[in-house]
């Protein structure tokens, strides 16, 4: 087929969105085809496409990113009345409306946020009433009046009129300028745009005379800027839309014209719109149809075509977005049965292949097959699956895939309950060689049995491999069991163990926690249905925390025996003897006694001891009812021990004489006198009354009410009569010292309403009433003039101020309170302001007191601001909002005060002060003083932080905390690699770092070499002198020698000294001998190399195998690299221009280059024997 190859090749570049009508894309494609007849075709094609492109001009059809279209897809928007699109509406067309971007909102919208939004009629709102001063009310230095309150400038939305601040302007001065009411604008801003002066009208509105409106009124037309009378006076066409009249230079594509008027819509039997003009049916060279419903909407414009638009199908003559229903999409044609070619139909197109994701049934691409052809078999449905296949799901497959086995024709993940797998089938019963059976899972869902030689899995049940034993089950050697006890062993948790673990009982053969009730006794950790003659004895205990009963022969330390059975404590009835619980005591401890022990209450003993040191008829008493003697209870004490002694409450002795430090009276001995008695240490003896010597009667123990005879009352005791009290008695309730009073009298007229203490004065906070010190005044006596409660104020001191402890007296209010109309106050009524402490009758502050305060009180008007505020907008303040100067609140710093700290550590929103300069301890960061760089490094002149050193202050020294940059690093400190300084031994130490200069480098720079002690580089310019003069001596001593030497092994040298020698490219050593003895042997002599005139290298001989040394010993060694001649006349030229080189100036000539490529041939190696030459 001619040209079948370009037509392939161009249907793949249209499929791909090329635009092929370019002269670009023709021009690319014919230098790559090697067919001309394709050639020749391709110059036809871009001839008709050009033609094509041509017509396409005359229609409303334009090219959007290569795609031709009508009108502007959806996500895009169109520019106004051209075949622009944009994703954005453009300065030029602003407003959205629809789907269109304009330059103005149609009659009935109004502007939005950039959208023409529809303008629903809104009720006006109440404007709030002007209020209009008089003439020169306010001063000069505040001219305007806002609400009779003079102010410097009016508050925002507020204009100024007659030096007054007023909501909207009058009629006689109703326009804006500057903020100030005006009769006419002037002539630099001659418009008004809602009633403000402007110098142009802003966007989307147009000039009406003088005024720039947002729509020109009826019977007018709007161009660019202005609203006319005519388009055809301004040369323009006349386009109505939208109840808009407009202007326009030239008519839209998709409206037809009559004269100088665009219509939208063509008239009845000439519906289409094709070139402008209105047909009733299109011509051949714009055959198509397609509907408008973007280009002005919402009106619907039916066009001719010569194309249907990109994204459109062709159904018929129309272009329409969707075919119609029961048709197919064909190549972009809508059609009602696809071709043969494109037989398939998929989405209702038609295609020639379905996708590799679908199956075919009939003619359809279908994801699924329907129940009547389920299965696939080469990407079609089929009812079955051939001869040879099997079924895999709903596919017909050659075998089973993976782990799937062949049953009956179909592949099933496994096999039925009384089947097992072998060799990828379903067998009966497994064979001999593979009689094991594995249970695996498939999926994580279903599972099948396999027949295996061996098992894997670490369990083998009844031939059954598996991962764990079944439930009722033990576990022994991989094996499980039903029984342990078959195999003699213990069943305990699911395994066979040969004894029970520690906290575990033996129960029928398995490990328990607890015997039943069949067997409840446990002994020798078995359970056993009663315990044995030897172990008798019932021990109740716990094992994990089940209850069992253990058989003992005796109980343990933590029980007691009653009745055969281990109990925690003996009844009640009973007594402790030996272990166990007894009903009565053994004659060899006969004494009952009780126990503080928990476990018995009584217990038989021997002896009484101390707990109840008396008996009493065979018992153990704490007390004996009447006397006791020798640790026995007697009802009288016998004459040889006649005395009594009462040693304490209810012990009562039988003694033969009072024991030391007691108290006695009659025949009685006490250790403390009791009441009525009272003590006296004098003679230790009980008294009805103390002598006059002691006459202080005192209770020094209250619970025991006893006394003793005192010479004083000590402090803080108080006397009353003959007796020391710690409180006065009711009968002389007050104190004057410690001396109990029945009333303060008139020297200490007041007390002490707690302590009752006579009081000359009243401390605080305590008030004065009827001679008593108070809290708070009573409510008959409510009021306090110098702290003392009174009915009434008197009329000096006529205003009173309520308080906690009562209503205090004055002339002025008290803190927290004002005067209104001669009465204390919290606030001032009706917001009165408060002046000298008085609430006022006004609103505002008189003139002089230009500041005022907010307290809780109300406005306070103030001349001056109290120490310790801040001004803040002429109003005083504890705290500024943002930050202060001096006294002073303001938004930001002022440029004569634009520093503030940096507080750190506080948090929380708090004022911050402006300083002119910032502290000489402080940093400066930006316009912040801090106490340490946030970067750690500042500039050393002014404090300055910075991120990194700058050119003026390069080096960088460090400090504890941060660095610095300074100017130059100073003595004994040198600058490393990084511009940091450091201390010139730390370079010393470093390995492989030297020091040049004041520097501290890693490797000497070029023109320069070590020193003698391999620390220090030295630039050549320093060192040229000296180094030169080694470096010719050495040169100089080496010629003699090679002559000497070339002399005596070559004699013809001087007469062929321009003869070349033999290359030799093989690098050696020359050793000579410069101690003149030159003596040269030709049978000792060995092989050595030499140079010629034109450097190369050329055998020689070694006389007697002797190295050749220096005569001179001082000179030292130095390492010279072959070719030698060539670098003696390099360095002589070298030396002789480096002298009048410049250290810092850079000399980019071929000498350097010789310089540094005769240094890395030459170095120096100092040896014992002499010179070494290589």
């Amino acid at each position: 087929m001619v040209g079948g190859s370009f037509v392939k090749s161009l249907d793949f570049y249209t499929r791909n969105n090329v635009n092929i009508t370019s002269k670009s894309f023709w021009s690319r494609y014919i230098s790559i085809t090697m067919d001309i007849r394709d050639v020749l075709i391709i110059m036809t094609i871009f001839i008709l496409t050009q033609q094509h492109q041509t017509n396409l001009t005359g229609s409303v059809l334009f090219n959007n990113n290569g795609h031709i279209l009508a009108e502007c897809p959806n996500t895009t928007l169109q520019i106004e009345f051209s075949s622009a699109c944009t994703d954005t509406c453009p300065e030029s067309a602003p407003f959205l409306f629809g789907t269109v971007c304009l330059s103005f909102c149609p009659v009935g919208y109004v502007a939005h946020a950039g959208t023409c939004m529809y303008d629903i009629p809104r009720r006006e709102q109440e404007t709030k009433i002007n209020l209009i001063c008089p003439t020169e009310f306010c001063p000069l230095e505040n001219p305007y009046c806002d609400e009779y309150r003079c102010v410097t400038t009016c508050p925002q939305g507020m204009y100024i009129e007659e030096q007054s601040c007023v909501y909207t302007c009058s009629k006689s001065k109703p326009h804006m300028f500057n903020y100030t009411c005006v009769m006419d604008c002037p002539r630099t801003y001659p418009y008004t745009e809602n009633n403000i002066c402007v110098m142009n009208c802003s966007i989307g509105y147009v000039q009406l005379g003088n005024s720039c409106v947002k729509a020109c009124p009826h019977g007018k037309y709007r161009t660019k800027t202005n609203c006319v009378d005519s388009c055809s006076s301004e040369g323009m066409f006349e386009l109505v839309i939208w109840n808009t009249g407009l202007c326009l230079a030239n008519c839209p594509l998709f409206t037809n014209i009559n004269g100088n008027i665009c219509n939208t819509h063509c008239p009845h039997g000439s519906d289409l719109l094709w070139n402008m003009s209105c047909v009733g049916q299109c011509p051949d060279s714009m055959p198509f149809v397609y509907v408008l419903s973007k280009r002005l909407p919402p009106f619907e414009t039916p066009v001719c075509l010569p194309v249907c638009p990109d994204q459109t199908y062709v159904d018929g003559r129309t272009c329409v977005v969707k075919c119609s229903q029961g048709m197919r999409i064909d190549d972009r044609n809508c059609v009602r049965n696809c071709p043969s070619v494109r037989k398939f139909i998929h989405q209702e197109k038609c295609l020639s292949i379905c996708p590799s994701n679908l199956v075919v049934h009939g003619t359809s691409c279908v994801q699924n097959c329907p129940a009547n052809a389920k299965y696939t078999f080469n990407s079609t449905c089929i009812d079955k699956c051939p001869t040879g296949y099997a079924v895999l799901g709903d596919e017909c497959v050659t075998s089973c895939p993976g782990a799937l086995i062949l049953f009956q024709g179909k592949c099933s993940l496994t096999c039925p309950n009384d089947l097992f797998i072998f060799n990828g089938s379903c067998v009966d019963r497994c064979p001999l060689t593979h009689q094991y059976k594995d249970v695996s899972s498939v999926n994580s869902v279903l599972a099948v049995i396999a027949c295996r030689q061996s098992c894997t899995k670490p369990y083998i049940y009844n031939m059954t491999c598996s991962d764990y034993c079944p439930h009722d089950t033990y576990r022994y050697n991989h094996t499980c069991v039903d029984n342990c006890s078959k195999i003699g062993m213990f069943g305990h948790y699911s395994i066979c163990v040969s004894k029970c673990p520690s906290g575990y009982i033996i129960n029928d053969d398995s490990c328990s926690r607890s015997c039943p009730k069949e067997t409840p006794f446990v002994f020798n950790g078995s359970c056993r249905s009663e315990c044995l003659s030897t172990h008798t004895i019932h021990l109740p205990d716990w094992l994990f925390y089940q209850k069992i009963i253990r058989c003992v022969n005796s109980c343990s330390s933590d029980r007691v025996e009653f009745n055969g059975k281990c109990v925690d404590r003996c009844p009640v009835v009973t007594a402790y003897f030996n272990g166990s619980c007894v009903e009565e005591c053994p004659l060899s401890h006969k004494f009952n006694t009780t126990s503080d022990y928990f476990r018995y209450k009584y217990q038989c003993v021997s002896n009484c001891k101390v707990n109840a040191p008396f008996s009493l008829e065979d018992k153990c008493v704490n007390i004996c009812p009447h006397f006791s003697i020798n640790s026995s209870c007697v009802a009288r004490c016998p004459e040889s021990h006649s005395f009594v002694y009462h040693e304490r409450a209810g012990r009562s002795q039988c003694v033969k004489e009072c024991p030391g430090n007691t108290y006695t009276i009659y025949n009685k001995c006490y250790k403390q006198c009791l009441d009525p008695l009272v003590s006296f240490l004098g003679n230790l003896s009980c008294l009805q009354q103390c002598p006059t010597t002691h006459k202080f009667r005192y209770m020094y123990s209250n619970n025991e009410k006893l006394f003793r005879c005192e010479k004083t009352c000590s402090k803080p005791l108080f006397i009353s009569g003959d007796k020391c009290l710690h409180n006065c008695p009711v009968s002389k309730p007050y104190s004057k010292g410690q001396t109990c009073v029945a009333t303060c009298g008139s020297s200490y007229p007041f007390f002490h309403p707690v302590t009752k203490q006579c009081l000359k004065d009243c401390p605080q906070p305590y008030v004065l009433s009827n001679n008593t010190c108070i809290q708070k005044c009573p409510p008959d006596a409510r009021f306090l003039v110098n702290n003392v409660c009174t009915k009434s104020c008197p009329p000096a001191m006529k205003l009173w101020s309520p308080q906690q402890k009562g209503n205090v007296c004055g002339s002025t209010c008290t803190h927290g309170f004002v005067e209104q109309n001669k009465t204390c106050v919290t606030s001032c009524s009706g917001g009165h302001v408060i002046i000298n402490n008085k609430c006022t009758g006004s609103k505002y502050c008189p003139r002089e007191y230009k500041y005022t305060e907010s307290s809780s009180n109300g406005n306070i008007c103030r001349k001056s601001c109290l120490k310790g505020q801040y001004i803040q907008s002429l109003t005083c303040v504890r705290q500024c909002s943002k930050y202060y100067v001096e006294n002073e609140c303001v938004d930001r710093c002022p440029i004569t005060h634009p520093y503030t700290d940096i507080q750190r550590f506080r948090t929380g929103s708090f004022p911050k002060e402006c300083h002119k300069n910032c502290k000489p301890s402080q940093y400066v960061e930006g316009f912040h003083c801090t106490s340490l760089c946030n970067s750690g490094l500042y500039i050393a002149m002014d404090k300055t932080c910075v991120n990194k050193c700058p050119p003026s202050h390069p080096f960088r020294r460090k400090n504890i905390l941060d660095a610095v940059c300074d100017k130059a690093c100073g003595d004994s400190y040198l600058v490393d690699q990084n511009n940091n300084c450091m201390e010139e031994q730390k370079c010393k130490d470093q390995k492989d770092m030297f020091i040049y200069k004041d520097k501290c480098v890693q490797e000497c720079p070029p023109h320069s070499f070590l020193d003698m002690t391999n620390t220090r580089c030295l630039s050549l310019s320093d060192g040229t002198l000296i180094i030169g003069f080694i470096l010719i001596t050495i040169s100089m001593a080496l010629v003699v020698c090679t002559c000497c030497l070339l002399k005596c092994r070559y004699p013809s040298f001087q007469t062929n000294k321009s003869k070349d020698l033999e290359d030799n490219d093989e690098e050696s050593h020359l050793l000579l001998d410069v101690n003149g003895e030159g003596d040269c042997g030709a049978e000792t002599c060995q092989e050595i190399h030499d140079l010629s005139s034109s450097g190369h290298y050329v055998p020689a001989r070694d006389c007697h195998n002797e190295q050749v040394s220096m005569a001179n010993t001082s000179i030292p060694m130095v390492q010279v690299h072959a070719p030698m001649v060539p670098v003696f006349d390099e360095l002589q030229e070298v030396y002789v221009g480096e002298k009048d080189i410049d250290e810092n100036t850079q000399v980019k000539t071929t000498k350097d280059e010789e310089i540094d490529e005769s240094r890395e041939r030459l170095t120096s190696k100092s040896t014992d024997d002499g010179v070494f030459l290589q």
